[in-house]
């Protein structure tokens, strides 16, 4: 609209103005589909501080975008659906969050929750973060303490992904080492027990994740029933939430299926929010060139043009 105001020699308001007033996006009606993927974006102030996107991951769809993820709010939209339009919705792929958990049991009595992958990994990597800052804060060797801030992208990593044949040279040290050697020598030091005890706890998680399981089920009781004889401080509250509220989510996440459409091509993978965060993306690049919007219907109808919906001139 910049570029255009310029050719035509009229203010960026005069634009904007002729853009809200003659550009009409088209109401939504659709039908649910039997898999959804919902997740939520910061938006604007007039109508709600986070915005909420509702997605088909299968087709790549975006089905639609609200204002608000307030229970009541979400109640009055999804209630316009008929019962038997909702009782078709089978999966819901979501974060974890229980409040609305709660709301999607309510208005879809056949849904069967999945929980995103990438938020509840995200979970337990912030405990191993946590477990290696007070590790550098009680340890007396500053050089240590500062070589472990310097790579603190290697303990994040999953081990088995980390170099073990390209070589760097780290002064700590004094030789060429990989990425996996000092990660294991630092994790060898008696200043670092603990910290070895829940990096151990961390990469046994991200074992479940990414390594074939004939039994995932299994698998992820043994590392909670771990975290509790241990009585581990860092893992407790997290280990406490996945098994009273989000065990069968993570479990679904992990052994569901499903294969999807992209470009013509059908892949198979698991079920996630990925297609949904980049869109959550595109919103935010939107928002940056847009220098922000003040009221969210112009937002949501900038989001639906990009995304190629149909509109009217009036």
């Amino acid at each position: 609209m910049a570029s255009i105001s310029r050719m035509h020699a009229l203010g960026k308001n005069t634009m904007y103005c002729i853009f809200n007033e003659n550009i009409h996006t088209l109401d939504r009606f659709y039908h649910l589909s039997s898999t959804l993927s919902i997740d939520e974006f910061r938006a604007t102030t007039d109508q709600g501080t986070f915005a909420f996107n509702i997605t088909n991951p299968i087709s790549g769809k975006t089905l639609d975008i609200i204002a608000d993820r307030r229970a009541s709010y979400l109640r009055n939209y999804f209630l316009r659906f008929p019962h038997k339009e909702r009782k078709k919705v089978k999966i819901i792929v979501m974060e974890l969050s229980g409040a609305l958990q709660s709301i999607m049991y309510a208005l879809f009595p056949h849904a069967k929750i999945i929980a995103d992958k990438f938020h509840y990994t995200k979970l337990v990597r912030e405990n191993m973060v946590q477990a290696r800052i007070n590790c550098c804060k009680q340890l007396k060797n500053d050089s240590l303490s500062k070589i472990i801030k310097n790579n603190l992208h290697l303990f994040d990593q999953y081990k088995e992904r980390l170099h073990t044949q390209k070589a760097w040279y780290r002064p700590y040290f004094k030789k060429h080492m990989t990425n996996r050697q000092p990660v294991e020598a630092i994790l060898e030091l008696e200043s670092c027990e603990e910290l070895q005890i829940n990096y151990d706890i961390y990469q046994d998680f991200l074992d479940i994740l990414n390594k074939p399981n004939s039994d995932y089920k299994k698998s992820l009781n043994n590392w909670l029933n771990n975290i509790f004889d241990t009585n581990n401080q860092y893992y407790m509250t997290t280990a406490r939430n996945f098994r009273k509220k989000w065990f069968l989510p993570i479990l679904r996440s992990l052994t569901y299926t499903v294969y999807s459409i992209r470009n013509g091509k059908t892949i198979r993978t698991c079920f996630n929010n990925g297609f949904i965060e980049s869109i959550n993306n595109k919103v935010k690049l939107l928002k940056r060139n847009a220098y922000e919007y003040r009221y969210f219907q112009n937002l949501r109808k900038r989001i639906l043009l990009h995304l190629g919906f149909g509109y009217q001139i009036i």
